[in-house]
Parts: C-alpha cells; sequence; structure tokens
C-alpha cells in the first residue's frame, strides 16, 4: 500500500508573475500593531516603529488650582457651608484627598519627559504601532534662526563700549558723544578726506531726500558701513517626512496596506468635542477640537536605534497615491502599488541638553 499526502488547501495569488503562499499575519500581543512587509520581513533589518501615545487626562480642577476648586464646586453645588452659608473647614481626611487630588494635579502638568523616564527616554503608554521597513535616503535637519541688525555708528560705538567694560548707560552716551564729535569734526580740515567724504554723505541722507542721498554718494564715492551683526533669535522645530513604497505580494498584504492608511488618517486628524454628549457628530457642529494623538518614532536596526532620537511628533499631512506606475488592478480589486508620504513636526524645540540625551 503506497502512502499519499493529503492535498494541502493552500490559496495562492498571482503578483508580478510571481506565486507566493499566503501566511498568517501575526498582529502582537494586543493586536494593535500593523506590519508591512509581512512575507520576507525578515531579508531586512531597519524598521521603523511609529507608536500612537496614549495622551493622558488632564484634571482640569486640578489644573486651576483653588480656584478651579470653589468653581467646580459651584457648578456642582456639593461645596459643604455651615447654616450662615460659610464654607465649613475640612476634616482631616478631606484634607488629606486634598492635598492627594493636588499632587496627582502637579503630575499631570509634568511635560512627558519629566513623568517616566529610563535610560534617558521616556516612557509612554501606547495605544497602537504600525512597523514599516528603514527606507533609503533617510533626511534630519537641523536649524536655528538668525536675524541680520543693523547697528549703525552709535550701535557700534555701544558695542565697543560695553566690550571695554562700560555700564550699558555709560557706553549709549559716550557713543551720542563719539558720534556728534565725529560728525562735527568731518565738516572741518581737508574735504577731501575720506572722514569728511562720509560726513557729507551722512548729512544728506539724515537731511536730505533719497534722490540728494543717492546723488551725493554717487559723487563722493564712499558709503556708510551699516555695521550689520547676526543675532540669535531662536530655534527651528524640527519636521520629518517619509515615504514608503508597497507593493503587495498577497491579498493580506494588500489588506494591510487599507489598514495602514487608515491608520495615518485616522491619527492626522483630531477630535470633535461635541456640543452635547448625544450629539452623532455628523452634522459637522462641535465646540472644538482635543489635539491629534502624538506619535513616538523609533529608527531601527537590528533592534537597536540608529541616527538621532526624535521627540514625539505630530503628523502634519499625510498623502496617498495609488498605482503611480500602472493602471493594472488585483483580480480582487486592490492595487498593484500604494504610495504614501508622511510629514511630521516635533512638539517642541532642542537645545543642547537634549543633543547630550541623544536627540
Amino acid at each position: 500500500m503506497t502512502a499519499t499526502t493529503p492535498p494541502v488547501d493552500r490559496r495562492t495569488e498571482t503578483v508580478q508573475k510571481e506565486v507566493l503562499s499566503s501566511k498568517t499575519f501575526e498582529t502582537g500581543q494586543d493586536g494593535n500593531i500593523l506590519r508591512f512587509p509581512i512575507h520576507d520581513n525578515a531579508d531586512y533589518d531597519g524598521k521603523i516603529i511609529f507608536n500612537v501615545i496614549k495622551e493622558e487626562n488632564i484634571d482640569v480642577a486640578g489644573l486651576l488650582g483653588d480656584f478651579g476648586e470653589t468653581l467646580f464646586a459651584a457648578l456642582s453645588r456639593t461645596e459643604k457651608v455651615d447654616d450662615r452659608g460659610e464654607k465649613k473647614p475640612k476634616t482631616a481626611k478631606e484634607q488629606q484627598e486634598k492635598q492627594k487630588e493636588e499632587n496627582e494635579a502637579r503630575q499631570q502638568l509634568k511635560s512627558p519627559d519629566e513623568k517616566s523616564i529610563q535610560n534617558g527616554v521616556p516612557k509612554f503608554n501606547i495605544l497602537q504601532s504600525c512597523e514599516l521597513y528603514l527606507p533609503a535616503g533617510l533626511q534630519i535637519s537641523d536649524g536655528v534662526t538668525y536675524d541680520n541688525a543693523q547697528l549703525g555708528r552709535v550701535g557700534m560705538g555701544v558695542a565697543r563700549g560695553l566690550n571695554a567694560g562700560q555700564g550699558a548707560v555709560a557706553a549709549a552716551s559716550r557713543a551720542m558723544v563719539d558720534g556728534v564729535k565725529s560728525f562735527a569734526d568731518s565738516f572741518t580740515g581737508n574735504a577731501t578726506t575720506p572722514i569728511a567724504k562720509l560726513g557729507v554723505t551722512a548729512a544728506a541722507k539724515k537731511y536730505g531726500s533719497d534722490e540728494v542721498g543717492n546723488a551725493v554718494r554717487s559723487v563722493t564715492k564712499v558709503t556708510l558701513n551699516p555695521n550689520t551683526r547676526a543675532l540669535f533669535e531662536g530655534v527651528n522645530i524640527r519636521t520629518f517626512s517619509f515615504a514608503f513604497s508597497m507593493i503587495p505580494q498577497s491579498s493580506i498584504e494588500a489588506e494591510q496596506i487599507k489598514k495602514i492608511v487608515k491608520f495615518f488618517r485616522t491619527y492626522l486628524y483630531p477630535k470633535k468635542i461635541p456640543l452635547s454628549s448625544g450629539n452623532n457628530n455628523e452634522d459637522g457642529l462641535s465646540l472644538g477640537y482635543e489635539f491629534p494623538n502624538r506619535f513616538q518614532i523609533k529608527l531601527m536596526y537590528l533592534n537597536s536605534e540608529v541616527a538621532t532620537r526624535l521627540l514625539p511628533c505630530y503628523l502634519q499631512s499625510f498623502s496617498t497615491t495609488y498605482n503611480p506606475q500602472t493602471m493594472a488592478m488585483h483580480r480582487d480589486g486592490n492595487f498593484q502599488q500604494v504610495d504614501i508620504t508622511l510629514e511630521f513636526t516635533e512638539t517642541r524645540t532642542l537645545s543642547q541638553e537634549d543633543i547630550e540625551r541623544g536627540y
């Protein structure tokens, strides 16, 4: 008797002239992890992880302090008063509870970086995650802002006096006196000296029109030095752009791409604050918006972080391009290729202390 092997029911799909077996997709312990690629994902050890941060609720009463406590007590009419309408003193238990609430409120006011730090890295509660391959051409740009300021003659005199150890008022007074004296001296002596020419040019610029000043400069062939200096203004918030091209190799990966697109589009937008708890949110009316969730972005290779770390970021824009190079579709109606581009902005600026911590 010859043993026969029972047939294996394996769903296949032709993609780019290849027949690939469908595989089971592991979503992680809590089922909240999306991954692409699913097939052959061990061929490349670089990945980028987008963790959606679960934002903590803020106790507004604690945020406002004693005023908030009084306000909310008045609104809820739970304030204890005596017969004369005066506030009753709190019992020891009530005072202990109040102190506990105040401590919790102060803890909530701390930034996430202050709340939980482990090995220099803030710890966050993660709501959902998406793992994609680490793209090529990864670019991280840092920048600060400088302003070009013109000090002029008086400003240069003040700067010279301050550098010499004079006080600010004394340096300014001295610069004004020197400016007037040099202006007067320019009209004495040899009128052909460069200083005399500058004096005439300065007078024409101050007391004449632009046309007169330009005419004098064209004759004297001198111009005033604006003494331009670069002055530090501030730090730019970093922005990041990531582009991914996803070509599904099975119907499972095609469905996964749909979930990934929905994942990013969902957390790009804010939640509405409805007019009432019973509002169905379909009429578009709302009192305001809750901030969108932030992303914790990790650049990984062989399970270790690479490049510089990124602060929590907001997803600022997200674009999807379906079938950028072809018009063909798969037999099940899925696209042969989906390209996505993500633009993130960090929640705050950096400092030298952040750089020392690896950002």
